[in-house]
């Protein structure tokens, strides 16, 4: 099906997921937009994905599906109603599971755009094929919105910091005496132990850090304060734990740091969007699908086994994170510390 331009001036993007899946996603948004220019462009995330894409000034709104409220049943009937009653004449699902393909196809949009699936294929009407190897992730719904009628490369994944979130995080440096360019940021969790470099080996490297005089900062997330507690308390009081922060106060701190340590994750993300350095720390996972080969402020390090990367969320067998050392880590992030 070929894409009339001009019938086109209502556009959702569905995007649900993982934070990190959301701002993956915006270059893909910003093309979108800079090829329809005329078109008004919603998109459709989960909590919290909101503070990702608020300030864009290539989308014109954010939509919020919330699963901690209301009932099941009741709550995705609002959702579908809402949808229909907003008249998309395009829809971009850069989702691809049940809930987001039934959702396209009851928007009643005269373009249904999704991904290639057996099971899904019958709710949308321009049907594009995965790629055939292993790609960066925002490449992928880059192929998504080129087949609705979207050209360019959309540039960097991207959040736009407010003034209000630096000026929390600058009174947090300024209490605890850090210096801009002068720190380095932990991030000792992730979201399955096959992503999660030992935590052992960030105590040693924090106390490496601090015996070379450079500041150590853990970052945590919801549910992990206790963790991070616990981290500190065995590096000793010279290391430092990050405060609370939301999306874009934790934005600052790692833009506003020498370097960032971390397994593959969500603030691995954030830190290439603010252009932060970085040194990522992979296991299982395949680094082809979430380092972008362009940006070079970015260190991978992965160890070279026969079963990687497996992919896999659980294991017995963690040597793929055991075999990084602690003195490899820090060689890499000395690279950074030596170009301040």
């Amino acid at each position: 099906m070929i894409i009339k331009n001009e019938e086109v001036k209502k556009i959702l993007i569905i995007k649900f997921r993982a934070l990190g899946d959301i701002l993956l996603s915006v270059p893909a948004m910003r093309a979108v937009k800079e090829s329809y220019p005329g078109a008004r462009l919603s998109v459709l995330v989960n909590r919290h994905g909101e503070e990702i894409l608020e300030g864009l000034s290539f989308i014109d709104e954010v939509l919020v599906f919330d699963k901690t409220i209301g009932y099941p049943v009741s709550r995705d009937l609002d959702l579908i109603l809402n949808v229909m009653d907003n008249k998309y004449d395009l829809v971009i699902d850069m989702y691809g599971n049940l809930r987001s393909a039934l959702l396209a196809f009851l928007s009643g949009a005269k373009y249904r755009v999704g991904l290639s699936s057996r099971s899904r294929n019958l709710f949308y009407n321009i049907v594009v094929a995965g790629s055939p190897g292993i790609i960066y992730n925002p490449e992928v719904w880059l192929r998504v919105a080129s087949a609705a009628g979207v050209s360019g490369a959309g540039g960097r994944p991207s959040i736009l910091l407010g003034r209000e979130e630096e000026s929390y995080i600058s009174a947090f440096m300024m209490e605890e005496g850090l210096i801009a360019g002068k720190f380095v940021v932990l991030n000792p969790f992730a979201s399955a132990v096959t992503r999660e470099w030992p935590r052992a080996n960030y105590v040693e490297l924090a106390m490496l850090l601090v015996k070379s005089g450079l500041a150590a900062v853990i970052v945590w997330g919801p549910g992990q304060e206790k963790e991070a507690r616990a981290i500190k308390a065995a590096c000793g009081k010279d290391v430092i734990i990050a405060p609370q922060t939301g999306i874009k106060q934790l934005g600052w701190l790692l833009k506003k740091s020498a370097v960032v340590v971390t397994g593959t994750t969500f603030i691995q993300h954030l830190a290439v969007a603010v252009g932060a350095n970085v040194v990522s720390i992979f296991g299982a996972t395949d680094s082809r699908a979430w380092v972008d080969p362009a940006y070079e402020k970015q260190t991978v390090l992965q160890a070279k086994l026969d079963c990687m990367p497996c992919e896999k969320v659980k294991c017995q067998d963690l040597r793929c994170m055991d075999q990084i050392s602690v003195l490899k880590v820090d060689s890499a992030l000395r690279k950074y510390i030596n170009r301040a």
